[in-house]
């Protein structure tokens, strides 16, 4: 059997950062990868990156916090206790808007929340 690809490029450096560092946060179950998403948790998506000039860009990374369910009471003071810990951790996030995310055959209320990280 084939180990599995180590990718040691900074984008991918960054991404396992930011999900190691959002698993220290007590009660957090965080992903990288949507296969194994099983919420309530935390999803952190690639990076969206705007380039400028050669070597000058910014790196953003989007947070799907899910909650559980359609979006009862229960499941909103979930989600809303889940984004408030992650905005208690001070990782810099910008932006934290409600939404509905299609997992499986589910689907979730969620948080997107924004996290510009800059040029490395």
């Amino acid at each position: 059997m084939p180990s599995p690809a180590v990718y040691t490029d900074f984008l991918n450096v960054d991404l396992d950062a930011l999900t190691t560092k959002l698993g220290t946060i007590s009660g957090l179950i965080v992903y990288n990868d949507v296969r194994n998403a099983n919420p309530p948790c935390v999803l952190v998506n690639p990076p969206t990156i705007d380039t400028f000039s050669k070597g000058v860009f910014k790196i953003g990374y989007t947070l799907q916090v899910l909650g559980l369910g359609p979006g009862n009471l229960d499941g909103a003071r979930n989600l809303l206790s889940n984004v408030a810990k992650i905005l208690e951790a001070n990782i810099g996030v910008t932006t934290a808007r409600p939404t509905q995310v299609a997992l499986g055959s589910g689907t979730f209320i969620a948080y997107e929340l924004t996290i510009p990280v800059g040029n490395p």
